[in-house]
């Protein structure tokens, strides 16, 4: 599979979904802006609530790249049997999940929007963003139309050769402080602020204006 013939598989996957998003949810999602790219970013999709469009970014360098062996799901919800991880070297099918997974958002963010009610949800749940229960129904009431096959739970690395690129993360085992040189991807900078642990997400920005979120892991696997 190529760039054109996964990019081609993803709008024409979407106009499925943005079909069952009519029909099983009463929200129309198709003129969501698709943007495809080849990042190898670890994050294939992001969706977007904007306005007048949603937007969906998805990256598939890794995925062109390499061999998978399946596709993952967020821990919370990956064993379940209609929603999770599952096996699989078909790297259609695995798009599939991926644009499922999505565009569920996007339904999510419309039922919102329009305060449209889904039965056996409060208007409180349906509000609720990220993974939460309704998105989880949403997801589900799609991916078993999209993928209507049994699915074996799967654990494990997804790409089996590429390698990912970390874009502006870097993992230290101590936080450093300001005034410090730090090395990051074979470069050298200042630290020149530091948002210490306590918040929830701890950065430091470096001489040059750049930031870079922190994960507490050891040097030597942040430069893996």
């Amino acid at each position: 599979m190529n760039f054109e013939e996964a990019s081609s598989h993803i709008n024409s996957v979407f106009a499925q979904v943005s079909i069952l998003a009519k029909d099983l949810f009463g929200v129309d999602i198709s003129k969501t802006e698709i943007i495809v790219s080849d990042s190898k970013s670890l994050s294939p999709g992001t969706a977007y609530s904007l306005r007048p469009n949603h937007r969906i970014r998805f990256r598939i360098g890794l995925l062109l790249a390499s061999r998978i062996a399946g596709f993952t799901e967020y821990k919370s919800y990956s064993r379940d049997p209609r929603i999770g991880s599952f096996a699989t070297t078909d790297k259609r099918e695995w798009l599939v999940a991926l644009v499922c997974h999505e565009a569920a958002h996007i339904i999510n963010y419309e039922l919102k929007r329009l305060k449209i009610p889904v039965p056996g949800f409060s208007q409180a749940a349906v509000a609720k963003a990220n993974h939460s229960p309704i998105f989880r129904h949403i997801y589900k009431k799609i991916r078993i139309v999209m993928i209507p096959r049994e699915t074996t739970y799967y654990e494990g690395n997804i790409y089996l050769d590429a390698t990912p690129v970390r874009k502006k993360v870097v993992a230290y085992a101590d936080f450093p402080e300001k005034g410090t040189m730090v090395e990051i991807h074979g470069k050298k900078y200042e630290v020149v602020l530091f948002k210490p642990r306590n918040y929830k997400y701890p950065f430091i920005a470096v001489n040059g204006n750049k930031r870079y979120k922190l994960l507490r892991k050891t040097v030597e696997a942040a430069m893996k």
